[in-house]
């Protein structure tokens, strides 16, 4: 019995883990072979959206980006997407 709950703990902190929102961030002196975070932050909108599941936010810092971007919005009948919110601020 102790290790059925054990096990229980574990697949509900994995699936938690799962469902927490990430936040990227995109720079003109990023890299896009970078981990997408502040230190660190990608140089093309484009991957970010390609990495961003739903919920994530991606953060454009400052610049000057010539980038065409493909949004892909897909769900199910039970899933339903939402369309992106695209906010901007001049505080990122």
């Amino acid at each position: 019995m102790g290790r059925r709950i054990i096990f229980a703990v574990a697949v509900l902190a994995g699936s938690a883990a799962l469902c927490a929102a990430a936040d990227y961030y995109v720079a003109t002196n990023g890299n896009d072979i970078g981990a997408g975070s502040l230190a660190l932050p990608w140089a093309t909108i484009q991957h970010a959206v390609d990495h961003a599941a739903p919920g994530d936010r991606i953060l454009v810092r400052g610049g000057e980006y010539r980038q065409r971007v493909s949004l892909d919005i897909s769900g199910t009948s039970n899933a339903p997407s939402r369309s992106p919110r695209i906010r901007a601020s001049r505080r990122c």
